[in-house]
C-alpha cells in the first residue's frame, strides 16, 4: 500500500507554500495503521464508489483509491488541490472536484449507483462537520448507502445521543431521523498533523432511503419545525419552548393523550414520540382550521 508520510506532508506544504489553518479545522491523518483501519472498517471493495469530502493532501485519498473502484474527492482549498494533482495524479480511479461540498449537486451519484455501492468516507473539518453531515443526509439519503465520518468526539456523541441524555439536541433528532448512527472508535490527537486539541471519533451512518415512511411522519416540514423550536432553550420545558409557535391548550391536550408530562423536556423524547407528536399536532391544527 502507498502511504503519504509525515515527512512528505511537510515537504509538500513547504513547496506549495501551504499553511495549515486551525480556523478551518485542517488537521490531516497520517498514521498508516489508522488509515488502513478506516478503509477496512468501511468495507471497501472493487464494488465501492467513494465520495471523500476534504481530501486535503491525499493522505486518505491514496488508501481509498487502492481499496475502492472509484473515488471522487471534493476539496475547496486551491493550494491543496494543486498538491492533490501531484499526489493523486498516478491514481487513474481518483477524480477531484474543486468546490465547496455544500454547493455540489449530489445527483451526479445517481449514475454511479447503477454500478457501485455508494459510500462517503471523510475526515471532516471540525468547523464545518455538522453542516456537511446534515447536507449529505438531507440531499443524499436516497443515494448514499453508508457514511463513515471522522468527527470531533463531542460532536459525534451529540449526533448519536439517545433520549434522556444532556448531549441530545435538535441535531441529534434530525440526524437520527435520516440515519442509523454508530460511534465505531475514538481517535487520539497524535495521529493527526497538525495535532488538534481534542479527541476525534469515527462514526458510521446508514441513511434510511425513506425516512418519512420509516418514522411514519405525515408532514416533514412541521416535524422539523417542531424539533427545532422545542430545543431552542434547553433549560425550558418542551411546552414552554413550543407555546410561542403553537396553541398552548392544544399542546397540553396532545401531551396528555400521549401520556407525557407537561414538564417533559425536548431531550427526553424518542424519535417515535417526536413523530407521534408531530402527527397529532398536524391533525389537531387541521381539525381546528376546518371548523
Amino acid at each position: 500500500m502507498r502511504y503519504l508520510t509525515l515527512k512528505e506532508m511537510k515537504n509538500l506544504a513547504h513547496r506549495y507554500k501551504f499553511r495549515f489553518s486551525k480556523a478551518k479545522g485542517q488537521s490531516f491523518l497520517y498514521d498508516p495503521q489508522l488509515l488502513d483501519k478506516i478503509c477496512r472498517v468501511a468495507n471497501l471493495s472493487k464494488d465501492s464508489f467513494v465520495l471523500e469530502i476534504g481530501s486535503g493532501m491525499g493522505n486518505l485519498s491514496l488508501l481509498l483509491s487502492q481499496y475502492a473502484a472509484k473515488v471522487v474527492g471534493v476539496e475547496i482549498d486551491e493550494k491543496l488541490c494543486k498538491i492533490l494533482d501531484e499526489v493523486m495524479g498516478p491514481q487513474p480511479n481518483f477524480f477531484l472536484i474543486e468546490d465547496d461540498i455544500l454547493k455540489v449537486d449530489l445527483s451526479f451519484i445517481e449514475k454511479e449507483k447503477r454500478k457501485y455501492e455508494i459510500k462517503v468516507v471523510a475526515n471532516l473539518p471540525y468547523r464545518m462537520a455538522t453542516e456537511i453531515t446534515l447536507y449529505l443526509l438531507e440531499k443524499g439519503h436516497r443515494l448514499i448507502d453508508e457514511m463513515y465520518l471522522m468527527l470531533q468526539k463531542e460532536v459525534a456523541e451529540r449526533l448519536a445521543s439517545p433520549p434522556k441524555r444532556k448531549a441530545r439536541s435538535a441535531i441529534s433528532v434530525i440526524v437520527q431521523y435520516y440515519s442509523e448512527i454508530e460511534i465505531l472508535f475514538h481517535v487520539p490527537p497524535r495521529v493527526f498533523y497538525p495535532q488538534p486539541k481534542v479527541t476525534s471519533s469515527f462514526v458510521k451512518m446508514t441513511p434510511y432511503k425513506e425516512p418519512r415512511e420509516r418514522w411514519s411522519v405525515e408532514d416533514e416540514h412541521l416535524f422539523f419545525k417542531l424539533v427545532k423550536e422545542a430545543f431552542k432553550r434547553k433549560r425550558k420545558t418542551l411546552l414552554n419552548n413550543l407555546k410561542g409557535s403553537f396553541d398552548e391548550m392544544l399542546l397540553k391536550e396532545i401531551l396528555r393523550s400521549m401520556d407525557l408530562s407537561e414538564t417533559i423536556r425536548a431531550e427526553e423524547l424518542s424519535l417515535e414520540e417526536w413523530a407521534a407528536l408531530s402527527n397529532a399536532l398536524k391533525e389537531a391544527i387541521s381539525n381546528t382550521n376546518s371548523t
